[in-house]
């Protein structure tokens, strides 16, 4: 028999017994100053770290904070909270926003709490990705899909913006946000520009991967990926556990978990009789060979998304990770890889879930008498919690009790008399319960006919701030509120972020 299939974010946050054995640091309960000590105890290569992170963050406007926290990080009294995405066009989904203002109010309330700590918000760019069609657009409206046509090879943060830019940004756009995917730009350097003017003022850290003195940090362990000793075998392990006890995978290892990207391309390595070769190419190496040019350029290598967060974890003194509910699974995939790897498994932290509504918004919706939390639910349901809160039912409801209660006693005294006539008045029972169902269902119809103009509210306020058919906070980009400045929308996200709380927030904007 099939095992039911679970569902992750239940099992995490209540902290089932089968699910806490995969996790070092079980959120949002773990003892957060024995996570600060045993992150203490294993070194970071801070020095190399600190030198890198200053060269690619001194040309920001404002960044002030931003490098006050660059500098500490260089303390081992310091540590990381850390969240990661692509480098999607202007920024892709609001959830980018959410992850962000979660690693900056999580770092705020540590600081809070142990003050003789520094800790640092850090955004991990996921500049070595190959798959354009994830990063190439945002949605400016739930209908309005701005999609830039450029042609990508390779990882998509060193890809340099063409003239085609200029035609698909809606003019809308302030020019500050649209300034940073002008021509000539790589899509890393304008998603860096574009979150730093975002959370810049609040110290965000953002580091690109794609180094050479980074990776070199990093060599030994896509050298054990390459000789056979690496993540494959205990994520594989896992995983089977995993779906054993009901829950979906969301990664698959590989053999080798590594992409060759030192043609300009990015293609992932395979074994053959003779040492390795390229999936998708006709270039190959001897064990020797491979495993000498890891050494002396591992910049020409790339970890693929079981052993990417192998490479965060053993760049920087990393407490927390920040992700969305699927990462939160595909994490609880890696901890015997990472162990595996020698690096630090932190705490996996679920990102902040919100919706966003405009003050004419919250104004309308209020007005209708409905809590705001309401529109989660199906546009039939709200339906009917709208119509209930306005139409007393309950003389209908105890008529209909009383021909129920009359067909009961009715059979009770046939029954006495002739039992085989009381199965029709049962089965007359049933026809009228039917009946009335059906009766119900056209005299709230006939009530929302008289009066269409709430239920037509209801559907223009449902379809505008979240439809059915596409979840706001991972649909829309934040340019979609062009009533606010995104400066301030920003510090909104970011006071409205309570990293121990797994409630969806409804934030209303002024």
């Amino acid at each position: 028999m099939a095992t039911e299939k679970r569902e992750i974010k239940a099992s995490y946050i209540a902290g089932d017994a089968d699910v806490t054995p995969l996790i070092d640091w079980a959120w949002p309960s773990a003892n957060l100053k024995s996570l600060i000590q045993a992150r203490a105890a294993i070194a970071s290569p801070r020095t190399v770290l600190v030198q890198e992170l200053r060269n690619q963050n001194q040309g920001l406007p404002s960044a002030g904070k931003v490098m006050e926290n660059i500098a500490a990080l260089e303390a081992p009294e310091t540590f990381a909270i850390t969240t990661g995405h692509q480098v999607c066009l202007m920024g892709g989904p609001l959830f980018t926003l959410y992850k962000i203002a979660t690693a900056i109010a999580m770092a705020r309330d540590l600081g809070v709490r142990y003050p003789q700590y520094r800790f640092v918000p850090m955004l991990w760019m996921a500049t070595e990705d190959h798959d354009s069609e994830e990063v190439n657009h945002f949605f400016h409206g739930f209908e309005e899909k701005i999609v830039y046509p450029g042609e990508f090879v390779g990882p998509v943060g060193r890809h340099v913006m063409q003239a085609s830019i200029a035609d698909v940004l809606p003019e809308s756009i302030p020019a500050a946000l649209q300034a940073f995917y002008a021509e000539g730009a790589t899509m890393a350097e304008a998603f860096r520009g574009l979150m730093h003017h975002l959370f810049g003022q609040f110290g965000l850290v953002i580091v690109d991967p794609d180094r050479a003195v980074l990776k070199q940090q990093f060599a030994n362990i896509m050298a054990r990926e390459l000789e056979g000793t690496g993540v494959a075998t205990p994520v594989r392990a896992t995983t089977a556990h995993l779906e054993s006890l009901g829950f979906k995978a969301q990664i698959f290892p590989r053999d080798i978990n590594l992409f060759y990207i030192g043609d300009g391309n990015r293609r992932l390595i395979d074994r053959n009789e003779s040492g390795f070769k390229l999936k998708d190419g006709d270039k190959s190496w001897s064990k020797e060979e491979i495993l000498a040019e890891v050494q002396a350029h591992p910049e020409h290598f790339s970890p693929n998304v079981a052993l990417r967060p192998a490479y965060q974890e053993a760049l920087l003194p990393n407490l927390a990770y920040i992700g969305g509910w699927a990462e939160v699974g595909y994490w609880m995939q890696l901890r015997d890889g990472m162990r595996a790897s020698g690096v630090f498994y932190p705490m996996v932290v679920p990102r902040l879930h919100a919706t966003l509504v405009d003050a004419p918004q919250a104004q309308a919706w209020e007005a209708l008498g409905l809590p705001i939390q309401a529109l989660a639910q199906p546009l039939h349901i709200l339906n009917d919690q709208y119509l209930m809160q306005n139409w007393d039912d309950k003389p209908l409801e105890a008529t209909i009790a009383d021909v129920d209660a009359a067909f009961v006693a009715l059979a009770s005294l046939v029954e006495a008399i002739d039992p085989t006539q009381a199965t029709g008045v049962r089965a007359e029972q049933t026809r009228s319960s039917n009946a009335f169902d059906n009766l119900r269902k056209k005299l709230r119809k006939s009530i929302r006919n008289r009066n269409p103009q709430p239920y037509q509210a209801i559907a223009n306020l449902k379809n505008a701030i979240e439809p059915e058919q596409a979840q706001q906070q991972r649909t829309l980009n934040f340019t979609a509120f062009q009533s606010i400045d995104p400066l301030t929308l920003a510090q909104i996200i970011v006071n409205s972020a309570v990293w121990s709380q797994p409630t969806t927030q409804w934030i209303t904007l002024p």
